[in-house]
Order: structure tokens, then C-alpha cells, then sequence
């Protein structure tokens, strides 16, 4: 992984051993606020994020989504890029955004992302430091510590 001065992630080769082998390589560009705008990779895939009050409200790649947000600070939040962007990562890659390497994330917490035949309602509760401890979508639950 090649990283960038602000410590994100720029290249990636990322390499799979299982039933048959393969190696994608990933590219990655940021905003002038360190938020991700743009991913391709070697399988001639790309999406593009656009943002608006650095929050990011249209995703483009396989559809069009557009996101809203409420007014809930996204402090300790990080995009779900596969889940929530349609970017076809593997649970590999998503770790590199929990660990902060795709970028600063929005900043509020997403309430709706319409996709070209789908809409999905993000429901959060928060702990008492105002960090997400639960997420609610569509019937899945995530539930988040922090320490």
C-alpha cells in the first residue's frame, strides 16, 4: 500500500490465495479536505463521491446513489464503502477504512441512501460521548463499542 503525506492510502495491490489466485490493484484520490472522490482499480471498475457541507450526498459507479443526512455529528463514524457506496471491496479493504486510511469520513451520519432501485433508512443510537453505538438498517443491527 502507498500511501500520500496525510497518511492515506493511494495504491493498493490487493491479492487473493484461495481457490485460484488473483491480484487487483486499487487507486484512490481525495478531496482538499482528505475525503475520498475517487476509486478504480485493475478490473476497469470506478466511483465516484461527491460531497457537499463535507458530506458525502452522490456516489457514482454500478448506480447512482444519493445520500441525506440528519443533523447527528459523525464523530467516529467511517463509511461502509462496499455496504453503504456500492465500491466493491472485500472485508479486507473495508478494514483500511475503519482504520482511517480511505480518508476522513462525512460529517454527519447518513439517514437514507437512494440507489437506482433501493432505498435504505439508517437508524442511529448513540452513547453517552456521542459516538454510534447502534446502527439499524433495514432489519441488520450493528452494535459498535468504543474505548
Amino acid at each position: 500500500m502507498k500511501l500520500n503525506d496525510e497518511g492515506y492510502a493511494v495504491s493498493c495491490r490487493q491479492r487473493y490465495c484461495g481457490d485460484g489466485t488473483w491480484t487487483i490493484t486499487w487507486r484512490f484520490k481525495y478531496n482538499e479536505e482528505g475525503q475520498l472522490i475517487y476509486v478504480s482499480n485493475s478490473d476497469n471498475q470506478s466511483w465516484t463521491i461527491t460531497y457537499q457541507d463535507s458530506n458525502a450526498i452522490k456516489l457514482g459507479g454500478n448506480d447512482h446513489s444519493s445520500i441525506s443526512y440528519g443533523d447527528l455529528d459523525g464523530r467516529g463514524y467511517w463509511i461502509l464503502y462496499d455496504w453503504m457506496c456500492g465500491i466493491d471491496f472485500d472485508d479486507e479493504m473495508e478494514l483500511f477504512g475503519l482504520l482511517g486510511l480511505f480518508g476522513k469520513p462525512s460529517r454527519n451520519l447518513p439517514t437514507t441512501i437512494r440507489g437506482d432501485d433501493y432505498m435504505m433508512y439508517y437508524n442511529w443510537s448513540l452513547n453517552d460521548d456521542g459516538y454510534p453505538s447502534r446502527l439499524s438498517v433495514d432489519g441488520i443491527v450493528m452494535n459498535f463499542s468504543w474505548k
